[in-house]
């Protein structure tokens, strides 16, 4: 896989996003549905700045941070406004994967919460991928 191709990193937003929607049915997962749909919009986001070729962190944890991710993104992007909403969601790349008595990182999640911003980052693949789609043809 190329980590230099917009697309590939759609299809990988694509199957997270996928899998936090299959963790939300009963009996739900809601710490690994979470996580997947952070991982989800990180994605989305890494692919847009792929396409339009802005270098991003990609190590010591910067790379997962969607505030300083949607901070690269130009002013006017199309798709900026929905990465903005999703950056809120940074905390779910870390806070559910380890035991914690952080109440920075302790979280009540609902369902419905984890829900409403996976379907922000379907619309996110969405016009990202649709935006790649006419750029090649």
């Amino acid at each position: 896989m190329s980590s230099s191709d917009p697309g590939l990193w759609l299809d990988l937003a694509t199957s997270d996003a996928t899998a936090a929607r299959r963790l939300l049915t009963p009996p739900a997962s809601l710490p690994q549905a979470a996580y997947l749909a952070q991982q989800a919009a990180e994605k989305a986001i890494k692919a847009r700045l792929i396409a339009l070729r802005i270098a991003f962190p990609r190590h010591g944890g910067r790379g997962h941070d969607l505030v300083a991710l949607t901070n690269l993104v130009p002013v006017g992007d199309t798709a900026r406004p929905l990465f903005e909403e999703l950056s809120s969601i940074t905390p779910w790349a870390t806070a559910f994967r380890y035991p914690s008595d952080d109440p920075a990182t302790e979280a009540h999640l609902t369902a419905e919460e984890i829900a409403a911003k996976l379907e922000q980052t379907e619309t996110a693949i969405a016009l990202v991928r649709g935006d790649l789609d006419r750029q090649q043809s």
